[in-house]
């Protein structure tokens, strides 16, 4: 995943790599923190907390009863949450059919994630009926059925955020249909992309080092980078639930403040249109 970036970066103009920098200089301090400092620090402090901290800290982060109800668990489901919220309201605020169909198909897959992580509530089911994980052998959702199929979707999760969010923001507008400039998401997205690496290594680098853990997420740490992932993901759905509202809100102000057609009509016959 790491090596899809170092060969994405070398191919980019010179042009971009100097729009890149403008754009890391034109970043306010606190779109600093939202965008790359908060996301690479906080997991990392997770991370750290799981490998290094005393054992009633990793059993906040993943207890080895069930990871599903730790920390590190709840936090990505909150935050598919939000996406599926927001993909929602995008799909609720549109007025154009076509935008409002790409936000329906955000919000139904978002939705099925959620369900998929949270294996469709089978873990809270077979806490309250005393099931262990252990006892429970069947598998209940579709991407831990197979290996490869997590691969699969992460590798194609990569090419999508290094297309959509690091390549799509730097080709100029006016060569891009209508309905793409909507979805282009701001260059500052690109940042949180980039750390995306960094998160997903840190836990291996530790895990490497032979720490004493409780043992819930030795077998599954990428969970940490798919945190980064539904990060990054809720990032652009918050900035195009903001670009929708400043659109609609530009259209009713345009719309209430347009002159009426029969008074610009009267207006050219060198008439007010208004009777005292």
């Amino acid at each position: 995943m790491l090596a899809l970036f170092l060969l994405i970066i070398p191919e980019l103009k010179r042009g971009e790599m100097k729009q890149i920098q403008i754009s890391l200089k034109a970043m306010s301090l606190r779109q600093h923190f939202i965008y790359w400092l908060f996301p690479l620090l906080f997991i990392c402090s997770l991370a750290l907390a799981y490998f290094t901290g005393p054992r009633w800290l990793q059993n906040i982060v993943a207890p080895p009863i069930n990871r599903e109800f730790g920390l590190q668990e709840n936090l990505e489901h909150l935050l598919i949450l939000f996406i599926v919220l927001f993909s929602f309201l995008l799909f609720a605020r549109e007025k154009k059919t076509f935008m409002k169909f790409i936000f329906l198909i955000c919000f139904a897959g978002a939705a099925f994630l959620f369900l998929e992580e949270i294996d469709y509530g089978y873990h809270f089911i077979n806490y309250y009926k005393g099931i262990s994980p252990v006892q429970d052998t069947v598998i209940h959702n579709y991407h831990n059925r197979e290996k490869p199929t997590i691969n699969r979707m992460m590798k194609l999760c990569y090419i999508i955020m290094a297309v959509a969010f690091v390549i799509l923001p730097y080709i100029k507008k006016e060569k891009l249909p209508t309905w793409l400039q909507q979805l282009a998401p701001s260059s500052r997205l690109q940042f949180t992309v980039f750390i995306l690496p960094l998160v997903g290594r840190f836990p291996l680098v530790l895990h490497n080092m032979n720490f004493v853990t409780n043992g819930s997420l030795d077998s599954n740490l990428s969970e940490f980078e798919e945190m980064g992932i539904y990060y990054i993901f809720l990032l652009y759905f918050i900035e195009m639930y903001i670009k929708v509202r400043v659109i609609s809100r530009a259209s009713y102000i345009n719309e209430i403040t347009a002159p009426d057609a029969e008074y610009l009509q009267s207006t050219k016959a060198g008439q007010t249109g208004i009777e005292y």
